[in-house]
């Protein structure tokens, strides 16, 4: 996807989660046009696996984090393609914070912002719990 991509700028969400303020697009544009370094723009999530967070209010400014879920987060792609993306021997979870990290080391930021949310469903629908914990443990080796 961002190989592919002509655009600087990819919204990156899963097939479940998705931007509750429909100009989400012209809010978050400006970060990066004030912000040269900002690799990556993550948002808070309401999902129904933590149910408090359907009704948390947030609020705030950019945080700078050393992680972020791609399942609702804005990454430039030309930082990407010059930091070589995300590292393929993870697959699945870990890819994110290894990411993160390299930004930060080469210069960039990665940082969350309240001022889009997304809303990210959760569904245990084909997911095998046992296979993803395998997944995290061999990613911590």
């Amino acid at each position: 996807m961002m190989r592919e991509s002509t655009a600087d700028l990819v919204l990156s969400l899963d097939d479940d989660s998705y931007p509750e303020q429909i100009d989400c697009v012209a809010r978050l544009t400006p970060l990066f046009e004030q912000n040269q370094r900002l690799a990556v723009l993550h948002f808070p999530q309401r999902s129904d696996e933590f149910p408090e967070s359907l009704s948390q209010n947030y609020s705030g400014g950019l945080q700078p984090t050393r992680s972020f879920p791609s399942s609702g987060a804005v990454l430039q792609r030309s930082a990407y393609l010059e930091l070589s993306g995300f590292e393929t021997a993870f697959f699945h979870a870990y890819e994110e914070p290894d990411y993160a990290l390299r930004c930060v080391a080469a210069g960039y930021q990665v940082m969350m912002w309240p001022g889009v949310t997304v809303r990210h469903h959760y569904s245990q629908h084909e997911r095998n719990e046992i296979s993803i914990h395998h997944r995290h443990a061999r990613n911590e080796l």
